[in-house]
């Protein structure tokens, strides 16, 4: 096989270790575009890793190829947001997600990506002035070339809507280089202030982690356990709890791994920050590793993010040609696989082993890497560090809720004239957030889905529920990374329910049968309800599936997978009562002969 022979040799320069087997396994498909049998045979060889085990590993992650792509592959996603903008999948290869939601309908194409349904601007190159501002992501490509349009590059502000955005006033305000709309940052963002106004690899002073250190490891912890900061990837656990079990394990070393694997179709929070403002990141897990005491960092990074990557990478090349003082930060790529956002099948993943969950205790923070305490935090979670460190608790507690400070970044996307990314304080109601941020509704609006696959789809007499944790679990929701997807009166809620259940069950590890098999079949329960010829039981097999997924699976892809089931059982009867007769109000699915 061609370059096999020069990657072998590559490959052999990886330490016999097996950790290295994912970026191994990385390096082999960016060479040769796929996994052939030879190439992980050579991998296996070199680790001392049994050729069945490679194999086993490399199928576990959707993002790696088993078998020789086409000449030219094209991708189209099929989440919420595109589905509702018209993707159209003749000919092409489903995708789940391409995270490039504000500028819906997306495909990909070679690598490539494509919004707005293909209408792009080919002749954007060069055409900006030298003081004009440049929104430079991964929006902003997918629609132009941005990285050669001119100007000064900036992050997206979260106007991904306007892609390709300009602005000639500072990123005070901006506009479409498509049209004349003006648009102002919402609110008084903290974790976006400097996105689109300063270069993502400006140089940085990391003047808060010289704050940090004075204050040292005991103070940094007690600041951030007085400011009351939850994790903001899905669970809200309290921070400062999470990084007080670590350092209280005695070990001679501790690891701080960032999830910034972030495979959640509509989420594109934490690829953003990175996009836009990696230094701050940087810094908030330096911050963090003083606190914890942690003498390694791993930053987990989407395998597909690749301009988040890009410019993670240059910005710590930048902190230590500065000379920050903290401890050594290794960057690893993930390989897809929502079930990486549970703890222990990331630590696995590290390891080597297929993507699957472990049994707890032991818990990661006493337990984890390399058999260490790990503190597992997100992306989002540690960006707001900096500020805390330079502000101070008060500060930090005056926005938000007394349970839960501070501010929440929101991807919004679906029927709303603005998608994009937005910051609010947590417990701003649901509709303001849709009508400020969004610009508001894009259509005669039937439901709104909320916390993304593990979320839930509530009714529009619910739009006054605050955006946070309690308020939303008092009426069968949940909060998730934050993602927000209003739906119009011609999506139908119980076909949007059964995309979730079917993404469920596609993501399911396989490891434990209660999920396995429980979101499959309930899969097929949903397409029995959709055709029409559902049996009397079957809500009450559904309830049943449901008990099952919530109390048997090993983590919380299956826990959790029952709550847009129950959100629509509870909110739209009617709806699944319709469907039980043969009849869609929205016209769409297969009791009315319409959809697939």
């Amino acid at each position: 096989m061609d370059g096999l022979a020069d990657l072998v040799e590559r490959i052999r320069a990886y330490p016999r270790r097996r950790t290295y087997l994912l970026p191994a396994l990385h390096d082999v498909q960016h060479s040769l575009g796929w996994l052939p049998g030879e190439a992980l045979e050579a991998v296996g060889a070199h680790l001392r890793v049994p050729k069945s085990e490679v194999y086993g590993v490399a199928s576990s992650f959707p993002d790696f190829l088993l078998a020789e792509p086409a000449e030219h592959v094209r991708r189209v996603c099929i989440g919420p947001a595109c589905r509702m903008a018209g993707a159209a999948v003749v000919g092409a290869t489903e995708v789940d997600c391409l995270f490039v939601c504000g500028v819906a309908p997306a495909s990909q194409v070679d690598g490539r990506l494509i919004g707005h349904g293909g209408r792009t601007i080919d002749d954007f190159r060069g055409k900006v002035g030298p003081d004009v501002l440049v929104q430079d992501g991964s929006c902003s490509r997918a629609v132009a070339d941005t990285a050669h349009a001119g100007g000064r590059a900036v992050g997206c502000a979260g106007n991904c809507w306007q892609a390709p955005a300009i602005s000639g006033d500072g990123g005070t305000t901006w506009t479409s280089a498509t049209d004349g709309e003006l648009w102002t940052q919402p609110g008084e963002p903290r974790l976006l202030k400097d996105i689109g106004r300063i270069g993502p690899l400006e140089s940085r002073s990391y003047t808060a982690l010289e704050r940090a250190q004075s204050l040292g490891s005991d103070g940094v912890w007690q600041l951030v356990m007085d400011s009351g900061l939850r994790g903001r990837g899905g669970a809200y656990f309290p921070v400062g709890a999470k990084w007080e079990t670590a350092r209280n394990t005695p070990s001679p070393q501790k690891f701080l791994l960032v999830n910034a694997e972030e495979g959640e179709p509509g989420i594109y929070k934490d690829r953003h920050l990175l996009e836009g403002d990696p230094h701050r990141v940087l810094e908030g897990a330096f911050i963090a590793a003083l606190g914890i005491g942690a003498t390694n960092v791993v930053i987990f990074v989407n395998g597909e993010a690749r301009l988040a990557q890009e410019r993670l990478l240059a910005a710590l090349e930048g902190a230590r040609q500065l000379g920050v003082a903290g401890v050594w930060i290794e960057v690893r790529l993930g390989a897809g696989g929502y079930v990486l956002g549970e703890e222990t099948a990331l630590i696995n993943a590290i390891h080597g082993m297929r993507a699957e969950p472990l049994a707890r205790p032991p818990f990661p923070a006493v337990s984890g890497l390399q058999s260490s305490p790990t503190v597992i935090n997100n992306v989002e979670s540690l960006a707001n560090l900096p500020d805390l460190v330079l502000n101070g608790v008060q500060w930090f507690r005056s926005v938000g809720t007394a349970s839960n400070p501070g501010t929440k970044l929101v991807s919004l996307a679906g029927a709303v004239q603005h998608p994009g990314l937005y910051e609010v304080p947590l417990g701003t109601p649901i509709g303001r957030i849709v009508e400020e941020c969004g610009g508001g509704a894009s259509g005669q609006l039937s439901a709104v889905l909320v916390g993304g696959p593990s979320g839930s789809i509530l009714p529009l007499s619910l739009l006054d529920t605050p955006f946070d944790v309690q308020p939303l679990q008092a009426v069968g929701g949940v909060l998730g990374a934050g993602g927000i997807v209003p739906l119009t009166n011609d999506q139908c809620v119980v076909q949007t329910v059964r995309e979730l259940v079917a993404y469920n069950s596609r993501e399911s590890c396989g490891k434990c049968t209660p999920c396995r098999e429980g979101t499959l079949r309930m899969r097929n329960l949903f397409d029995d309800i959709r055709g029409g010829h559902a049996a009397a039981s079957t809500l009450e097999r559904i309830d049943e599936l449901n008990d099952v997924l919530q109390y048997a699976s090993l983590c919380g892809l299956g826990q959790m997978a029952p709550n847009p089931v129950r959100a629509l059982l509870r909110h739209f009867p009617d709806d699944v009562g319709d469907h039980l007769r043969g009849h869609c109000r929205a016209g769409v699915c297969t009791s009315n002969g319409v959809a697939r």
